[in-house]
């Protein structure tokens, strides 16, 4: 059974954003299996691949968005930037 142990709140802007390693894979602990998120503010483009997002190469999602990940390699590869301004707010919950 896979059950939620986390969460984190992220601002999104023009500087690319990862999510938080120490929140997903804490030290000593299962990391995350699976992650949830929800573009809460304005929209941002991701990345699954850990490059830098751009228009060129990213995904463009909009507020009320959202986006499931299933597995830690792309937990951890996860990358995004605002789609336009202002910034964007992500919500994160992850689930081992």
């Amino acid at each position: 059974m896979i059950v939620a142990f986390a969460s984190e709140s992220l601002t999104v802007s023009t500087t690319s954003v990862s999510l938080s390693a120490t929140v997903y894979q804490p030290a000593g602990a299962v990391p995350a299996r699976q992650a949830f998120i929800t573009i809460e503010t304005n929209s941002i483009r991701y990345v699954l691949d850990g490059a830098t997002p751009s228009p060129s190469n990213a995904i463009l999602v909009g507020t009320s968005t959202s986006i499931r990940l299933s597995n830690l390699s792309d937990i951890g590869d996860f990358r995004a930037v605002r789609g336009s301004a202002p910034d964007a707010v992500i919500r994160v919950t992850y689930f081992r």
